[in-house]
């Protein structure tokens, strides 16, 4: 990976993302010392007990190189976070399928768009409402709905990390799903049990 000192005054995300348009490799430099841990985090997080140190140091770089070479499509005022987790999810899941595991679906079921198949435009309303309901639950709940359904962690490494039963875990995503999708069909969409009963 290379090596780079960040400036203090100089790390703002418009200034490495304009060096990175301009394939400057100082900007390279400047993204991976910004946000390494940041993307490690995001790696380890799907990753940790599935992935070898060897495995996760290898895509963290791929990760920063995949962002620098295909950074022309970057917006000049974006925000350089969720194009950097996007591209390790990409990549860590990637890794994972030539292993033989399978992601776990984010919305694991819970809702459908009414009205037959989905459109582009139904879907992306339909994340942005899950993702809203996401954001007001209570914690621990939220933190642990986002490590499984979000990170793809497993219910044993959440219950280890938050020194809490598996079965609790297990109990609280439950109910989680359960108020989720109670939320959401009161926002116009409909569950995938009723979306079948309808057919």
């Amino acid at each position: 990976m290379l090596n780079g000192t960040c400036e203090r005054g100089n790390d703002m995300d418009g200034d490495i993302i304009e060096l990175i348009k301009n394939k400057d490799t100082k900007g390279l430099d400047m993204l991976i010392c910004r946000y390494k841990k940041y993307v490690w985090s995001v790696l380890c997080g799907i990753g940790q007990y599935r992935l070898s140190q060897e495995d996760l140091e290898e895509l963290c770089a791929d990760v920063f190189f995949s962002v620098w070479k295909n950074g022309s499509g970057i917006k000049p005022c974006a925000s350089l976070k969720p194009y950097l987790a996007k591209a390790a999810r990409n990549a860590v899941w990637g890794r994972l399928r030539k292993k033989g595991f399978e992601p776990v679906q984010y919305d694991d079921g819970i809702l459908t768009v009414s009205g037959g198949p989905c459109e582009e435009a139904e879907k992306n309303e339909m994340e942005q409402a899950l993702n809203s309901a996401v954001g007001a639950l209570e914690e621990p709940g939220r933190e642990i709905f986002v490590r499984h359904y979000f990170y793809g962690e497993a219910v044993k490494a959440i219950s280890q990390e938050l020194s809490m039963n598996e079965s609790t875990v297990k109990t609280k995503l439950f109910r989680i799903r359960k108020s989720l999708k109670a939320a959401l069909e009161g926002r116009g969409f409909t569950s995938c049990e009723k979306a079948n009963e309808n057919q």
